[in-house]
């Protein structure tokens, strides 16, 4: 609760304040908090357990629950991270957490649901984003989909204009006006050509990438095309910069869009 994870787990403890909340009053368990920016994580597990705990919710960062497999798993726990890639969790730990890797399963499915099986992939250089498209195209590929181009953009870049080109086959276009405007010596007219048989674009990264990405996937004639993002991409704080993710499609919680009320997430 304190930390760099304290705003993270803030918005989780809230949501099980509100679950717990809705359970009869004869059924609530007791609840003890333990912080573990404060206290460290082996430490809040030996306490927790020395108190009498049945079970235990957490820990949150992926470090803390790489720490809490390390050591005796006496009482059950439900960590909310997964453990590093390859690593199994001991008899009585459980994996749950809200993942970008299961924001990408789940877009690749909804695709899928709704027929549409061919598209591209835009995802940020770097672990996450390689893991995020890695998750996302073996989950569309099970399902039967096709993945026709995949590229890479940069982060804490500000034009995409290649990556996008790329995947959208107008570098293709580009080339061409280039070879006719040096035989003919004269520059030319030019609208280039988008390829036409993509269902969807699947683009996930953070919002600061999104609101420059969405425009000039427009700007780069792929305004009608469909495009997916993880929740990372909106921020509900993002105020009137979020305009310019108008169009976007992403997983959120309900809580997190406005009127929404309290049933399924969009």
């Amino acid at each position: 609760l304190t930390g760099q994870a304290a705003g993270y787990a803030a918005i989780i403890k809230s949501g099980f304040d509100f679950g717990y909340q809705q359970l009869p009053d004869d059924g609530r368990p007791q609840v003890v908090v333990y912080d573990t920016g404060m206290v460290p994580v082996n430490d809040a597990l030996n306490q927790a357990r020395s108190e009498g705990s049945d079970f235990i919710v957490g820990p949150l960062t992926r470090t803390e629950i790489e720490l809490a497999a390390a050591t005796s798993v006496s009482v059950p726990i439900l960590a909310l991270n997964f453990l590093s890639s390859g690593r199994s969790a001991p008899n009585g730990m459980y994996q749950y957490a809200l993942s970008p890797e299961e924001d990408a399963r789940l877009i690749a499915r909804r695709l899928l649901a709704a027929g549409q099986k061919r598209g591209v992939a835009l995802a940020p250089a770097g672990d996450w984003g390689t893991r995020v498209l890695t998750a996302f195209s073996q989950e569309l590929l099970a399902g039967g989909g096709t993945l026709l181009a995949q590229a890479l953009y940069e982060p804490g870049g500000h034009d995409f204009s290649m990556p996008i080109r790329s995947v959208l086959t107008t570098d293709q276009s580009f080339a061409r006006r280039e070879r006719l405007e040096g035989a003919l010596g004269i520059k030319l007219e030019f609208e280039p050509r988008s390829r036409a048989d993509l269902d969807f674009i699947f683009a996930p990264g953070q919002a600061a990438s999104l609101r420059l990405l969405r425009p000039q996937l427009r700007f780069q004639y792929a305004g009608n095309v469909p495009v997916y993002a993880t929740a990372d991409a909106y921020a509900a704080d993002g105020g009137v910069a979020n305009q310019d993710l108008e169009g976007l499609i992403v997983p959120a919680m309900p809580w997190v869009v406005p009127n929404s009320g309290s049933a399924d997430a969009v």
